[in-house]
């Protein structure tokens, strides 16, 4: 891969965590970065702007503190019109730039730029959510904990606070290429499925936003829609919340660590 982004000749600092595998350099961090890059880690004022060709575009910030995570050093920004600033990484003696790219030909001054604090950053709400995606998706890609099982994935998920929604949709952020902070917000509302038990099995209501997310071509996905729930009804001997826990009859057909998986198993089924 060729590397265009400032400082690449020189940028020889080695990573101070062990946090990653395969990421030694910066240039390491930025052909991962390549990958994940996308319009919801740019910054919502320049995304009508964004596109895989100018992939560094409105990423400066979130991507400078995650290096700097990873390289350790400080980030400092140059003051741009409008009073933003584009933010980049110095390591020592080493200086680097891995968003330059999206100013083109224009020449940057990298000396004597006021330092950026992360505190002052991510006081907004949508940087730090943004930043916290472009985290995830590195770990789960390069981290040297990454899950590759999304059915365990997400049964982990749902032991540390999410509702049975929240977990399924999550375990599928990197693949739907979507921040979790705004997955976790769709599945807000199904932490006992449907209606406080009343209806679908939230699990099952996440697998079904998923199919719809992958498989929509502009018609709608009924048919796989309906293999899968029965599908899932069949694995779980119900597809209605208040049955699978047996509240009316006193006998659980299901838990919810297993509506989970039965969930992620039958999606995966219609891939």
């Amino acid at each position: 891969m060729e590397y265009f982004f400032y400082g690449r000749e020189h940028a020889d600092v080695v990573a101070v965590t062990d946090e990653y595998t395969g990421l030694r350099t910066p240039a390491d961090l930025y052909e991962a970065l390549s990958e994940i890059w996308c319009e919801y880690t740019c910054a919502p004022r320049l995304r009508e702007g964004w596109s895989p060709e100018n992939r560094t575009l409105g990423q400066c910030s979130v991507t400078a503190f995650l290096a700097q995570d990873i390289f350790g050093g400080k980030v400092y920004g140059i003051l741009r019109d409008g009073g933003n600033y584009h933010c980049y990484n110095v390591v020592g003696d080493c200086v680097f730039d891995l968003t330059s790219e999206q100013f083109g030909d224009e020449v940057l001054n990298y000396e004597d730029n006021p330092e950026q604090f992360r505190e002052v950053h991510f006081a907004k709400e949508e940087k730090r959510e943004r930043y916290v995606y472009l985290k995830e998706m590195l770990k789960m890609r390069f981290g040297r904990e990454r899950r590759t099982d999304k059915r365990e994935y997400a049964v982990e998920l749902k032991h540390s606070g999410y509702n049975c929604c929240q977990a399924v949709l999550c375990s599928y952020a990197d693949e739907l290429k979507m921040p979790s902070e705004l997955l976790k917000k769709i599945g807000a509302c199904y932490g006992v499925g449907m209606g406080c038990m009343e209806a679908t099995c939230g699990a099952l209501c996440a697998a079904e936003m998923i199919l719809g997310m992958k498989h929509y071509k502009g018609r709608p996905v009924l048919k796989s829609a309906a293999v899968l729930h029965e599908r899932f009804r069949q694995m779980c001997g119900a597809a209605i919340c208040k049955e699978l826990k047996g509240r009316d009859t006193g006998v659980v057909l299901c838990e919810c660590d297993d509506c989970v998986r039965n969930a992620l198993t039958a999606l995966a089924e219609q891939f």
